[in-house]
């Protein structure tokens, strides 16, 4: 019986490193960049309308992100 606690407590661990937290450190960094890339393109003052924001901005922030959390 105990082998069957342990091993559930192993599949348990395992799914939760390999799927459920991914997409929580993916929501989190997705949210993160976009923040950063808005306040990016108002430090440079390039006239983007609100809520707008240049896409190699979001995508650097959001890669170095996924860095900085142990995804990439």
């Amino acid at each position: 019986m105990k082998i069957y606690i342990v091993l559930f407590l192993i599949v348990g661990f395992l799914f939760y490193w390999f799927q459920v937290r991914p997409v929580m450190i993916r929501k989190v960094c997705n949210e993160y960049a976009y923040e950063q890339a808005k306040d990016t393109g108002q430090k440079r003052g390039i006239g983007l309308k609100e809520g707008w924001y240049v896409t190699d901005d979001r995508d650097y922030a959001y890669e170095n992100c996924l860095h900085n959390k142990g995804l990439k």
